[in-house]
């Protein structure tokens, strides 16, 4: 109750000085910046409304059909460039969700029909070029969102892509040029962008910021480890949640701590999948094998042995994670990951199965992954484990024991 009063007395007070503050007589500097900033608002509102791509209106559009669309082209098996554009600047009039996805439009319709009958849109510089400096925002987010399979084409408009990121303000164009520029870290200037962006006031463009920071083309670039520790901290679980996983990518053992921080704090649980896989791509780094870090093998060991287990700790969902090896990929990997112990695995999986304070669920998982790594010892084991089993779960495991066998 007086953490409550606290909380209120806090806010009046800000509204008092909040108040206070707006009441204060504006400065000639003041009101010269307010004038400017007003007048900027009502440009930017002026452009958007009078832009009219094609000479179509935000009206007719709202009327026409995705065959309206395709008419206007003359052989949309050979769309030229000028049609193109004509086409996609109509993306001017489509709203993007929360999540900055395009919501159901007649535009994506006419160009997903297009690429069906055997057309293409142009990838040529001066398409691109266009798209990325139009005067409509949604625009340059198209155009931002298809060179991630034109890169070459970026090579050739790098000083013009650079000087457009520097001036851009809009979110959904910062964050699809973070998502088609992923691989780019080792670019100094795209790490200096991917770093910038994870300070951003949005947060599903600092998500896609933590994407590209934690990602295997940002390895052993300067600045990267430290940008996706703090983006661990986030005051955004979904970009925490990102980050964590991700940072195995970066495969820095000065990583570890943080992430066994997090695994260490239980009010942070729903961290801990993601912690689990980031530090599972730094010893495991399944599919691609190529990181081998006996520390973060160790920390993934560690929490998966820790006791008291309860029924979220460990995470149910991350017990698999371990097991992702693929037996007709690794024997290179094997040579180098001398750390990696099958039977030290099974053994932590069956103790795992064995303690009825664990989550049922994570103590069902234990199953595939004994019979995923351990040899006819270990077999036989869980074997006799399963049928002592006597607890209030030990009937919905032995079931699903019996299942795994019959399918392995």
């Amino acid at each position: 109750m007086k953490k409550k009063a606290a909380g209120i007395l806090l806010i009046v007070t800000m509204i008092i000085i909040s108040a206070a503050a707006c009441g204060k007589e504006k400065t000639s500097d003041d009101k010269k910046e307010s004038a400017k900033t007003e007048s900027v608002k009502k440009t930017d509102k002026k452009s958007k409304e009078d832009y009219e791509p094609a000479g179509v209106t935000r009206k007719e559009y709202q009327d026409m059909t995705a065959q309206d669309l395709l008419d206007r082209i003359e052989d949309p098996e050979n769309i030229t460039e000028e049609e193109a554009i004509a086409l996609v600047s109509t993306y001017a009039y489509v709203d993007y969700d929360e999540e900055f996805e395009r919501e159901e439009n007649i535009t994506d319709e006419a160009v997903s029909t297009i690429y069906d009958e055997g057309g293409w849109l142009p990838d040529s510089e001066s398409f691109i070029e266009t798209l990325v400096t139009s005067e409509n925002s949604n625009v340059r987010a198209y155009g931002f969102s298809i060179m991630d399979s034109n890169l070459t084409t970026y090579e050739t408009l790098e000083k013009k892509v650079e000087e457009i990121l520097e001036k851009e303000t809009d979110p959904v164009v910062l964050y699809m040029a973070l998502e088609s520029f992923s691989s780019c870290g080792s670019d100094p200037y795209f790490a200096k962008f991917f770093i910038k962006m994870a300070e951003h006031e949005n947060p599903k463009v600092r998500e896609q910021a933590a994407y590209a920071i934690g990602s295997p083309w940002s390895k052993g670039v300067e600045g990267m480890a430290e940008a996706i520790v703090k983006l661990m901290n986030d005051e955004d679980e979904y970009v925490r949640e990102t980050a964590c996983s991700s940072a195995g990518y970066l495969a820095d053992d000065d990583l570890i701590e943080p992430l066994v921080e997090i695994l260490d704090d239980s009010g942070q649980v729903e961290l801990h999948d993601a912690c689990i896989e980031g530090l599972t791509r730094m010893w495991l780094d399944y599919p691609f094998y190529y990181n081998t870090s006996e520390a973060a093998y160790r920390a993934t060991l560690g929490y998966l042995s820790k006791t008291p287990r309860t029924e979220e700790v460990p995470c149910w969902t991350c017990i698999s994670y371990v097991s992702y090896v693929d037996e007709d990929e690794v024997d290179e990997w094997r040579t180098r990951a001398t750390y990696f112990d099958p039977d030290e695995i099974c053994n932590i999986m069956i103790d795992i199965l064995t303690d009825s304070d664990a989550n049922w669920l994570a103590r069902n998982e234990t199953i595939e992954v004994i019979l995923k790594l351990g040899d006819d010892a270990q077999k036989d084991k869980l074997k006799s484990t399963m049928a002592g089993l006597n607890d209030e779960d030990a009937s919905h495991l032995q079931e699903s024991y019996e299942r795994a066998v019959e399918e392995d």
